[in-house]
Order: C-alpha cells, then sequence, then structure tokens
C-alpha cells in the first residue's frame, strides 16, 4: 500500500466526503476550504483517517485547522470584537494527509507545505499543480 499512498488517500477522501469522481484532488487542495469539511465532521474524519491508515495521531488536533460548530457560533457572534488571529486555522490538505500515511504518524511541523512529489505519487501531477513553473509555462504557449 505505501507505493500507491496517493492513489488511496484520494480515493479515501472521495468516499468519506462524497467528492465527485469528476473533480480533480491534487495535494495542495483543502479539506475545510475546498472540500468544506467542517465542525464535529472534521474531528470524525480524522480518526477514520488514522483508523483507516494506521497513522499515529501525534501532535494533531482539530482545532488547529477547524472550527468547532460552537466556535463557529461564538466567531458569528463576536465577528468584529475578536482579533483576526483567533479566528484563523491552518489548511489541512490531502498532500498533508498523504504524508501522514506514508510516515506512519501525523507532524504538523513536517506535513505543511507537502507537495505530493515523493515516491508512488501519480506520475507529472505535480507539474498540475498551480504555481507549478511547468504547467504554467505550458499554459501561456
Amino acid at each position: 500500500m505505501k507505493s500507491n499512498i496517493w492513489f488511496e488517500v484520494e480515493r479515501f477522501v472521495r468516499t468519506e466526503l462524497g467528492v465527485s469522481p469528476y473533480r480533480h484532488i491534487t495535494p495542495p487542495t483543502r479539506l475545510g476550504a475546498d472540500l468544506g469539511l467542517a465542525g464535529n465532521a472534521a474531528g470524525d474524519f480524522m480518526k477514520r483517517f488514522f483508523l483507516r491508515f494506521e497513522v499515529e495521531p501525534g501532535d494533531f488536533s482539530a482545532d488547529r485547522y477547524f472550527l468547532s460548530v460552537g466556535a463557529r457560533l461564538t466567531l458569528l457572534l463576536t465577528f468584529f470584537t475578536k482579533p483576526r488571529a483567533s479566528r484563523h486555522r491552518e489548511p489541512l490538505t490531502v498532500g498533508m494527509l498523504a504524508s501522514a500515511a506514508r510516515q506512519g504518524r501525523w507532524e504538523s511541523k513536517t506535513s505543511r507545505g507537502y507537495t505530493g512529489s515523493g515516491p508512488g505519487e501519480a506520475p507529472g501531477r505535480e507539474g498540475d499543480l498551480p504555481g507549478n513553473k511547468r504547467s504554467e509555462g505550458l499554459q501561456h504557449e
């Protein structure tokens, strides 16, 4: 399974979140902003992810990436009085899931910035990522 980890994680995300097979998922795809995962469902999703891929949760905290339902209501009521930093959450990406599945442990500091270009990744996918020079060059020719 380790050699096909990207495909396994992508299939897991599609199945668990009901993502259409026509929607393009890449390592930078964000679970919250792009795929709509939020609140208590996010914590449940991550528990299933840890079990399915036998990932040690390490320093994972759902609060780092997702607002809970109660926090979203509080945020709505205090939108103009709370400092902006308290509303910010780090994005959790599909690439971060693949990285954790490959390592067998969640480590927040090493999960950030994962591009999905390691062994077992879909060949050529990294060229399709936004901001990739090869991809941008092809679009302008």
